[in-house]
């Protein structure tokens, strides 16, 4: 391993001097006398080498994310992407369903996100007759945005009905 070290030294005063020995990151620094025997004298300094930070992925490449998750959520189901993600007056959320589902899909390269019940009654107030509010929710891996883990938010009385259908067909 190759390891760049950068040694200062600064004067404070006629009798003493600082040293700064930077590795790896990290900034030792010890102050001599210049009376003292210091050039005989060995200074130990422990440097930890740290992981190299993992970088987050660009701001195109999440956004190009979040439009094929978007493209791919209605896709499963038969659907349409909504051009512009639902920022156009007349197409509001990111995907309709065969007129069934209206879907809202957010995307985190974090631990987690907030989802606010004015998010849910947004995507609610957005849905024509008849349709269910369905809030996708996807979790990447921040540096590549592979998909992790997906979740999917539903009213609780559409959760009971599709129980209720499992119930009847056994």
């Amino acid at each position: 391993m190759l390891v760049s070290i950068v040694c200062r030294v600064i004067r404070l005063d006629i009798d003493n001097i600082q040293v700064y020995i930077t590795a790896l990151g990290h900034t030792q620094n010890f102050q001599v006398g210049m009376g003292e025997p210091w050039l005989i004298e060995e200074k130990k300094l422990l440097f930890n080498e740290e992981e190299p930070k993992k970088c987050m992925a660009s701001v195109a490449r999440r956004r190009n994310k979040a439009t094929k998750q978007e493209e791919n959520a209605a896709a499963i189901h038969g659907g349409v992407r909504h051009k512009s993600s639902g920022s156009l007056n007349y197409l509001k959320s990111d995907a309709s369903l065969r007129h069934k589902y209206r879907m809202e899909c957010k995307g985190t390269a974090g631990s987690g996100m907030r989802v606010t019940r004015h998010d849910l009654d947004k995507l609610r107030s957005e849905c024509t007759p008849g349709q269910v509010p369905v809030f996708l929710i996807q979790f990447n891996e921040p540096t590549t945005l592979h998909t992790q883990d997906e979740w999917v938010l539903v009213p609780k009385t559409e959760w009971e009905k599709k129980v209720a259908q499992t119930d009847n067909d056994r």
